[in-house]
C-alpha cells in the first residue's frame, strides 16, 4: 500500500522490474562532486588506487571498479583487505597506496569511520593542489574529511532508498562517470568503445546478495537483472567458479542459491574480474580451497 500511495515502483515493476525504474542518484550526499573528481582523474591520466573490505560486498565493489570489461581507466592498482588485517582502510593501506603513485583513492565498503588514513590521504591530495571541502556531513561529527563521502546514510543524502549496498552504489558511479566521460569525449577521442555498465550487473547482484540489505526497491531492480547476467556465465571467472561447484548450466540462480552457496565461498578478487578463462579457473579452484 505505501509504494502505491507514493506512486513508485511504477505498476507492474513487482513482477518484472526494468532497469528503467531504478530512480536517479542525483540525491546521494557526495554523489555528483565523486563522480566529477573521478571523471577528472580519468581524463588527466591520473594513477588510481581502489581498496575494498574483505566481505563479498567490498571484494564485488572493487572488482566492479576495475572490471577490465567495463572500466579503461589506464593506471589503477586494487587492493582488498584480509580478514587477518582487521576490518576497514587502514593507514598503512593508504601510505602504501600513495607511494605506489596513486593519485585518487576510491574505498568501496569502508572508509566512513577510517578517518586517520582519510586524513592522511587528504594531506597529500592537499600537497597535490586538491581541495576539499566535502559537501557530505555525519548526523552528529560536522564535515567528513574525504574528498567526496557516497552514502546514503548521511545526513544531507535525499536518495529515497537507504538499503543500497556498497556494490550498488558503485554501479551508479560508473555509470553516471562513464555519462561524464562521453559528454566531455573522452571515448571519442581515444578510440574507445563505450563500456555497458550492464555488463557490471552479474557483480552487482552477488554482493547485494551477500550484504543481506533488504531486496526491495533499487535492489530488487538490479538483483533480477544482475542474476540474469549471472546465469549467462558472460563473466569467465564467475562461470569457472559455478562449474567448480557443480552447478547446472541449466540451474536456476535465485537470491538462495546465491547467499548460500555461491557467495558463502568468499570468491576471491580475480574471480570477478579476469577476464582469462584458463586464470579464471585457477582461481576457482583456489576460492574454492579458501
Amino acid at each position: 500500500m505505501g509504494a502505491a500511495s507514493t506512486g513508485w515502483p511504477p505498476r507492474g515493476s513487482l513482477v518484472t522490474p526494468r532497469l528503467g525504474e531504478l530512480r536517479p542518484p542525483a540525491g546521494l550526499a557526495g554523489f555528483e562532486r565523486g563522480v566529477g573528481r573521478i571523471a577528472a582523474a580519468v581524463t588527466a591520466g591520473h594513477a588510481i588506487g581502489v581498496f575494498g573490505d574483505y566481505d563479498v560486498d567490498g571484494v564485488t565493489t572493487a572488482a566492479l571498479l576495475t572490471s577490465r570489461s567495463c572500466v579503461r581507466w589506464g593506471r589503477t592498482w586494487v587492493q582488498v583487505a584480509h580478514r587477518e588485517q582487521g576490518y576497514g582502510f587502514s593507514v598503512e593501506v593508504a601510505q602504501e597506496l600513495l607511494a605506489r603513485g596513486a593519485q585518487l583513492i576510491i574505498t568501496g565498503d569502508c572508509g566512513t569511520s577510517d578517518l586517520a588514513a582519510l586524513e592522511l590521504v587528504g594531506i597529500a591530495a592537499r600537497g597535490r593542489g586538491d581541495h576539499r571541502s566535502p559537501p557530505c556531513r555525519r548526523r552528529d561529527k560536522g564535515a567528513h574529511p574525504s574528498y567526496a563521502l557516497i552514502n546514503p546514510l548521511c545526513g544531507d543524502s535525499t536518495f529515497p532508498f537507504r538499503g543500497v549496498a556498497s556494490v550498488g552504489l558503485a554501479f551508479y558511479v560508473i555509470g553516471a562517470v562513464r555519462t561524464k566521460l562521453r559528454q566531455l569525449g573522452h571515448f571519442t577521442a581515444r578510440g574507445l568503445a563505450e563500456p555497458d555498465v550492464r555488463d557490471l550487473l552479474d557483480l552487482v547482484a552477488l554482493g547485494t546478495i551477500a550484504d543481506l540489505v533488504p531486496l526491495t526497491d533499487e535492489n530488487r531492480i538490479l538483483v533480477t537483472h544482475g542474476l540474469k547476467r549471472l546465469a549467462a556465465r558472460a563473466r569467465p571467472g564467475l562461470a569457472a567458479l559455478l562449474a567448480q561447484m557443480e552447478i547446472a548450466a541449466d540451474a536456476v540462480l535465485d537470491e538462495k542459491l546465491v547467499s548460500w552457496r555461491l557467495a558463502w565461498q568468499r570468491p576471491a578478487f580475480v574471480v570477478g574480474v579476469d577476464p582469462a578463462t584458463k586464470e579464471g579457473r585457477g582461481s576457482a579452484r583456489l576460492a574454492l580451497a579458501a
